[in-house]
């Protein structure tokens, strides 16, 4: 590879991302690396929403830039306050996409969890208390 003139490997390198995007590993693989702590809690907390949210080539140009945007907005969460994916107003402040809200006994088995601050648990179950009732 190393070898090959630079302009193949141009070329190569641009069907390796068209493969890529075009298949479901390859956007896995997409947002793997590059929404990394949303893909380790994306499994545990949205098992059924993954395929969902990501990007795929059938979708339009405006439904991509959406995709992305909610991605990004994801990751950022996941990052900074991932508490917040317990609440749904929150989450639809954050995203502009309803029905984002983690369950807490999804939560619960997420990474991040006994990281939360007291108060931050305790709003959870309350939440979740008033949810069932």
């Amino acid at each position: 590879y190393e070898e090959e003139k630079p302009e193949s490997r141009g070329i190569q390198t641009g069907l390796i991302r068209q493969m890529m995007f075009r298949s479901v590993a390859g956007q896995v693989f997409c947002l793997a690396t590059n929404q990394p702590t949303f893909f380790r809690a994306a499994p545990i907390l949205f098992p059924r929403k993954i395929m969902s949210i990501m990007v795929f080539p059938e979708d339009g140009e405006v439904e991509i830039r959406r995709k992305q945007r909610l991605l990004e907005a994801l990751e950022e969460v996941s990052k900074e306050a991932p508490w917040k994916f317990g609440f749904s107003d929150i989450m639809y402040k954050e995203t502009k996409y309803s029905g984002l809200e983690a369950p807490l006994f999804c939560l619960k088995n997420a990474w991040f969890y006994s990281s939360f601050s007291d108060l931050h648990k305790t709003a959870l179950q309350t939440y979740d208390l008033f949810k069932q009732t």
